[in-house]
């Protein structure tokens, strides 16, 4: 990975970097390139994360490329059970409620509603995770942060997905944390996902919110979940992804000191507070490290995008353009494989896409060219991104179109 953050200010900009640690996922963390040097590399006020302390002058620009060795989980119910026991330290760390990873007697009383007579942590934490998938929406970006925006609204992003599993589980004393970091595939993937930490297993990856369905009538949503399996994803992690940081509200060291924000700063709904970033902090604390918190130069304005956030989603460079002042950038070296099935899936739909276009300006010969490319290309899409009943239905569609088509050529 190599990341990038470049001081666009006037002034000079205080940056707190979360080095990335080692996780049963992610090994042999190395750091090949680190410039310029830090001010001090020291663990944050928890001991969860090591942070690195920058102070970049106008213009001057922060690089980091590291490698490390990432693999896939998933969790093999017939296998042995282990000795495999949690530190009371780390314990106590993951059962903590903090302001947005919230605990109180009402997330108490629900998490209990939703596990039902379910008699071990591991089918606790399984019914949670499907209970969540299913009850709860997608939303990007989310009107507020927080395990109880989450609860209050039912929608959010995978961040506040994470912090609500997380809140959750620690009020049935199961130890969760939150991954905050990235898919180590290309450019700015940012995401959040859970482990949870069931004796004898150890910790079990849980990424609720990937599993969504893009029309929630109840039976095609059903149909959608079963194809997902979504009953049996809870321990098992599919896609590379690399963690920058373990939790939000990482308590910053050296501390962060609050300053007055300009006028037109960016601000977000936080925990229950409008907290303008890189400005002010939640008590000395970051809200997260994806995988910087910044200190602005109170004299001189953070700009803001200047674009709606959802057209972000759809746009890289609106995206890189919005994120950077406030997150930097980042990319992945992909494998060769992970390139060629990107190369082919997105070269079927052009193909495809180029198919029709001459199709409707009636230029003869080329629909047998276009549906072997859809289907090329929604199979390779499935094989990315898992199966939907909406993806079946594109393969029904084009195998059926493709069956007329050759039944045509050969009866005439």
């Amino acid at each position: 990975m190599r990341y990038t953050y470049i001081n666009r200010q006037a002034g000079a900009v205080e940056l707190w970097l979360a080095l990335p640690p080692e996780l049963p996922t992610q090994r042999n963390v190395r750091i090949l390139a680190l410039t310029p040097e830090p001010l001090a590399v020291q663990p944050d006020g928890l001991g969860l994360n090591c942070l690195a302390f920058f102070r970049l002058a106008a213009g001057q620009r922060l690089d980091l490329e590291l490698q490390a060795d990432l693999y896939h989980c998933r969790y093999d119910p017939t296998a042995p059970g282990q000795t495999i026991a949690l530190d009371p330290a780390d314990r106590a760390r993951f059962l903590r409620s903090s302001a947005l990873v919230h605990v109180s007697e009402e997330v108490r009383a629900e998490a209990r509603r939703i596990v039902g007579d379910a008699a071990t942590p591991l089918e606790q934490a399984r019914r949670l995770y499907v209970h969540l998938i299913k009850h709860y929406r997608y939303a990007w970006p989310p009107a507020a942060r927080g395990s109880e925006a989450m609860r209050r609204l039912r929608r959010g992003d995978c961040g506040e997905y994470s912090f609500l599993y997380a809140a959750w589980c620690r009020a049935l004393d199961l130890p969760c944390r939150v991954l905050i970091g990235s898919f180590a595939h290309g450019t700015l993937q940012a995401h959040v996902w859970n482990e949870v930490f069931i004796a004898g297993l150890g910790w079990l990856p849980a990424d609720s919110s990937i599993h969504q369905t893009p029309l929630r009538l109840p039976g095609l949503a059903d149909l959608d979940w079963l194809l997902q399996r979504v009953e049996h994803q809870l321990g098992r992690l599919a896609d590379e992804r690399l963690v920058f940081s373990i939790d939000p509200e990482v308590l910053l060291v050296p501390p962060y000191r609050d300053q007055p924000a300009p006028e037109r700063a960016e601000r977000m709904r936080i925990a229950g507070r409008d907290l303008a970033w890189g400005y002010e902090s939640l008590d000395g604390a970051a809200p997260y490290l994806q995988p910087i918190y910044p200190r602005f130069n109170s004299a001189a304005e953070q700009p803001r995008a200047g674009w709606p956030a959802f057209l972000a989603a759809w746009w890289p460079p609106l995206l890189r353009r919005q994120i950077e002042p406030l997150l930097g950038t980042w990319s992945f070296h992909d494998p060769l494989t992970y390139r060629l099935m990107t190369w082919l899936m997105v070269g079927g739909f052009l193909v495809g896409l180029l198919g029709t276009v001459l199709n409707i300006l009636a230029i003869e010969g080329f629909d047998l060219p276009k549906l072997l490319g859809y289907l090329l290309g929604d199979i390779l899409l499935i094989r990315r991104t898992g199966v939907n009943w909406w993806k079946l239905a594109l393969i029904a569609l084009f195998l059926f179109e493709l069956i007329v088509r050759v039944l045509a050529l050969i009866f005439g």
